[in-house]
């Protein structure tokens, strides 16, 4: 059994992104900012930003799911 905090150092255990609403639309635009590591301790996270911050949106924290090649 694995400990709830340990972590695959080759995977992030979450993801970040930048939600922006589309005008005229229920819909919105995700774009993936970061990548994030659960910490050793369970008591925070690493975020590892692959954009510069921008601003007019959230951010929305998922935990990570590989693609899947079709």
């Amino acid at each position: 059994m694995t400990n709830p905090t340990e972590t695959n150092k080759k995977y992030p255990t979450h993801q970040i992104f930048l939600v922006t609403p589309i005008p005229g639309s229920e819909k919105s635009n995700w774009l993936k900012v970061a990548a994030v590591w659960a910490n050793k301790d369970g008591k925070g996270f690493n975020i590892v930003p692959e954009h510069p911050i921008t601003s007019g949106g959230k951010y929305v924290m998922r935990p990570y799911s590989p693609k899947t090649d079709k």
